[in-house]
């Protein structure tokens, strides 16, 4: 761990405003916000049905898209793995001025 690189920082977030991010991409993946928690606010594909619209979380698996199966990965007629769905989530900047992480 010691020779291991620190994920980057967002930089300060104006203090006191709603943020709302738009995550996609890290299929099959968790997503994790420091500092403060997020609001699910719409899912597109299949959820794990642990996170549902509208729960307050810190950490999420991103959803599968057009996926049947909320245990596996899901593959196309290709055998190719299918992308992931996206998330949009909500939370507020209300107490703390500094660099954001996720990961």
């Amino acid at each position: 761990i010691e020779d291991m690189p620190m994920p980057k920082a967002y930089g300060a977030l104006p203090l006191g405003e709603a943020m709302e991010w738009l995550l996609d991409g890290a299929v099959y993946h968790p997503f994790h916000l420091h500092v403060s928690p997020f609001q699910i606010f719409r899912f597109t594909g299949t959820t794990d049905h642990w996170n549902l619209v509208g729960d307050w979380q810190d950490t999420l698996v991103m959803p599968k898209a057009k996926c049947d199966s909320t245990i596996y990965a899901c593959l196309d007629a290709n055998a190719e793995y299918l992308p992931a769905g996206d998330v949009v989530v909500r939370f507020w900047t209300d107490h703390f001025p500094g660099p954001y992480i996720s990961h």
